[in-house]
């Protein structure tokens, strides 16, 4: 549960990143030990699993 606000976001696949970023560090800030996110986003969870460096998520993915 939660919100946050970013402006001007690039693309709809930025800001999805974005909010998996913001997910997980609040994870990490609660202490988390396991945690399952979901996306509709093939192409994102891809880039995520199989650490791929995209130009438009690079810093969101390698905080990821």
């Amino acid at each position: 549960r939660g919100s946050s606000l970013q402006s001007a976001v690039a693309s709809p696949l930025v800001a999805e990143a974005l909010a998996i970023r913001e997910a997980l560090w609040h994870a990490s800030a609660q202490s988390y030990k396991r945690i399952w996110l979901r996306s509709d986003s093939q192409w994102l969870i891809n880039a995520i699993n199989l650490n791929l460096r995209l130009i438009e998520l690079y810093g969101i993915l390698s905080d990821v």
